[in-house]
């Protein structure tokens, strides 16, 4: 019966954190901006929480899985960063992208495997989001497929 309990526990918590908002939608640009969207593909059992994602310092939303955020800038040079959750206190992932008027850039975020350890408790492993600027073409493809993430 606790396996049961366990395992009905566990799928809830994984599908708690997958997007739910609208399909993906393209961002309208204008007054001669760009924009920068940041999605994740993939719904993994390492990267189940939602890391934050900022841009140039300033938060734009929590990501969830299978899930995109947009948001529209002036042209020059933007970063984007990942973090998780649980250690907001630590440096994330970063990406540098230079924006022109027009532009449309694509950021894939992935939970990737970093190491496994071995604990008195039990073994475990540590995994982190990366986060990764594709190409027009695979962007488009990958996002057609997530939800609004906030």
């Amino acid at each position: 019966m606790f396996h049961a309990f366990a395992a009905l526990a566990l799928c809830l918590t994984l599908l708690g954190c997958k997007a739910t908002g609208a399909d993906f939608k393209p961002t309208a640009v204008s007054g001669g901006k760009g924009v920068i969207y940041v999605y994740r593909a993939d719904t993994s059992p390492l990267g189940s929480e939602a890391p934050t994602v900022s841009l140039d310092g300033k938060g734009i939303g929590s990501l969830k899985e299978a899930g995109y955020l947009s948001a529209v800038v002036p042209p020059g040079k933007h970063v984007v960063e990942v973090r998780t959750p649980l250690v907001q206190w630590f440096g994330g992932r970063k990406a540098t992208v230079n924006v022109a008027a027009g532009s449309k850039h694509y950021f894939l975020v992935q939970a990737k495997f970093d190491s496994a350890y071995y604990t008195p408790s039990g073994p475990g492993v540590s995994s982190s989001f990366h986060i990764t600027k594709v190409s027009a073409k695979t962007g488009r493809a990958q996002i057609a497929k997530t939800k609004a993430s906030n």
